[in-house]
């Protein structure tokens, strides 16, 4: 009786997935492009004594921001569902 429902719920839920994996590897693929375009500072970084956290941590300031921006971007539209 349900059988189309479950279908689409199927589908959203391998579209929606699918979705995600590939917004996934696109922030992958910039964070490496990011890494190669900055690995003189990093090198410099490694010999003055920064730690792997410190590194960690000035790439991830760069990359929260621009989540941070995209969640106050999408925060409004949301379904509402409650």
């Amino acid at each position: 009786m349900y059988e189309t429902e479950l279908l689409m719920t199927r589908l959203s839920l391998l579209f929606a997935s699918l979705a995600i994996l590939i917004s996934c590897l696109g922030l992958l693929g910039l964070v490496m492009f990011a890494a190669e375009q900055r690995t003189k500072e990093i090198g410099i970084r490694k010999v003055l004594g920064a730690s792997l956290g410190q590194i960690v941590t000035l790439f991830s300031s760069d990359f929260l921001w621009l989540i941070a921006i995209a969640f106050l971007i999408a925060g409004p539209t949301g379904t509402g569902i409650r």
